[in-house]
Parts: C-alpha cells; structure tokens; sequence
C-alpha cells in the first residue's frame, strides 16, 4: 500500500513539474522507495519556491548545477544533487 501511495505521489509530482514519463522513469529508477521520496521532495521544496513557474525552472540551464534540472536529476546522483540544491535555496542556505 505505501509503495502504491508514493508512486501516485511521484506521478503526480511529475505531472506538476511538467516532467515527461520517461525522465519520471529515470529519476525514480528501480529504487521508488529512496528515489521516489527524493522525487517528492524536489516537487515541494521547488512548489515551495517556484509555484506555478517550476516546470519552466525545470527546463532553464542553470550553471550551479551544469545544466538543465530535467536532464540533471536523470541520475540518482543528480537528482539528490538537484533535490539538496533546492531545499537549500528554500531555506535561505544562498
């Protein structure tokens, strides 16, 4: 049950970011449950500073990551570099 709720939430999450399925596939990968958590949490912590502007940031190169986050956040690498990148611009860490 908990994994059904997270996948409806990563789902969700991508909708709202505008990202397309198979970025959603490579961000979440096999591991739902470490990944898709760090999913989640790039959605709120970018809601949370974007709002309705995330998915146009989502596709903007951005030089302190070394890239566009879409693409970045393919690896599980990139991803928890993006999710860490944002959470910290959402708590005033500039």
């Amino acid at each position: 049950m908990a994994e059904r709720v997270l996948d409806k939430a990563v789902t969700r999450a991508a909708g709202l970011l505008g990202v397309p399925d198979e970025v959603q596939a490579d961000a979440a990968g096999d591991d739902l449950r470490g990944r898709g958590v760090l999913f989640v949490r790039l959605f709120v912590a970018l809601d949370g500073i974007a709002g309705g502007t995330a998915p146009a940031w989502m596709r903007c190169v951005n030089s302190e990551l070394g890239g566009q986050p879409i693409e970045v956040i393919r690896t599980p690498e990139g991803l928890a570099e993006v999710v860490r990148f944002v959470e910290s611009r959402r708590d005033g860490e500039w």
